[in-house]
């Protein structure tokens, strides 16, 4: 269970490195909006796609386990993925709204650098650069954002270990 955690977590730190090389390599564009959107877009399609690809691995593994020893699925296993998948990025709003409170300096640079697959997120909410700028409002969405894995987690475990076919299950077929 603790390997499934730290798994986790470790999913959620390569996605924000590939997502800080994807913004670093197209830095040159995000004076366009068109782009910025679009660059936004892109790195939380890595945050998640690394998420649905650690789950979908997970259930695949759980489920042939599962059927060999006869056993049932342990409920809070997804939920365990999901929860490590988002610590450090509620660990990382955590220490901004500690910036904001005035005890830590103003490290909203430095989140938005760490959490660069919530760029888009970010740019829309809050209207500056400093912690000042950020209100009750835009902290509550960048709190929101930061459970976004969770989302991907569940869903793809969800669908993988009860082998559900999204295909027949969208498309109506004779």
């Amino acid at each position: 269970m603790t390997k499934t955690f730290f798994k986790g977590t470790g999913y959620t730190l390569l996605s924000s490195l590939l997502s800080l090389m994807f913004i670093f390599f197209s830095v040159l564009f995000l004076k366009n909006t068109i782009m910025m959107v679009i660059a936004g877009l892109c790195t939380l399609f890595i945050l998640c796609g690394l998420h649905i690809n650690y789950a979908y691995f997970e259930a695949k593994k759980h489920r042939s386990s599962d059927k060999l020893k006869k056993t049932v699925l342990k409920k809070n296993i997804p939920f365990v993925m999901g929860f490590g998948a988002s610590l450090p990025l509620f660990l990382m709003w955590i220490m901004l709204m500690m910036s904001k409170a005035g005890v830590l300096p103003d490290i909203f640079g430095v989140y938005k650098l760490l959490n660069q697959h919530f760029l888009l997120i970010t740019s829309f909410a809050v209207n500056g650069t400093q912690v000042s700028d950020i209100t009750a409002l835009s902290a509550v969405l960048l709190l929101i954002a930061s459970f976004i894995p969770f989302i991907p987690i569940i869903v793809t475990y969800y669908i993988t270990y009860n082998e559900i076919d999204i295909r027949k299950k969208l498309f109506y077929e004779k």
